[in-house]
This record gives C-alpha cells, sequence and structure tokens, in this order.
C-alpha cells in the first residue's frame, strides 16, 4: 500500500486561552486548538480535508517560511500529514 508524505508550513498563533493555525500556502485554511499539540492536530486534520478538496491541484508547499515575519507569540512551523 502506497504511503503518501504531505508538508505545508503553517503559522501557529497563541493568544489567550488558544493556539490559531494558518496555513501559508491555501486561502481560508484556519483552525485552531486549546494547546499546541491540540493545533497541531486540528491543522493536520484541515490539511487532509484541503487535500480531499484541491485533490491534483496542490500548491506547491513554501519552503522557504523562514523569510516570513512573524510577533513574538507566533512560530511557523512545517505540518505533516500521512496519507494511505
Amino acid at each position: 500500500m502506497k504511503k503518501n508524505k504531505y508538508f505545508y508550513p503553517a503559522k501557529f498563533k497563541w493568544e489567550e486561552t488558544k493556539v490559531l493555525v494558518e496555513f501559508i500556502d491555501f486561502d481560508c485554511a484556519f483552525t485552531y486548538g486549546n494547546s499546541f499539540e491540540d493545533a497541531y492536530y486540528m491543522a493536520q486534520d484541515v490539511l487532509f480535508n484541503i487535500l480531499l478538496e484541491y485533490k491534483k491541484k496542490l500548491p506547491a508547499p513554501t519552503l522557504n517560511y523562514m523569510k516570513y515575519e512573524v510577533d513574538e507569540n507566533e512560530i511557523i512551523s512545517m505540518v505533516e500529514l500521512d496519507v494511505i
């Protein structure tokens, strides 16, 4: 069984009680979690649903994501998704 891996950068922003997530390469791809771990899991879920929507028209992931400026309460991390 073939397994595909996808990697896309997302911005994680800590707010009062939530961690907001925004994907760099997709418009309108947002989610949040109660912790970083929860937000990362939710980001994987969003990425999975994006894959279903975009199918063969996926944009190339932004690999030079470190060029984006972030505030002190933000980080950019690659979100990994394994799809069987």
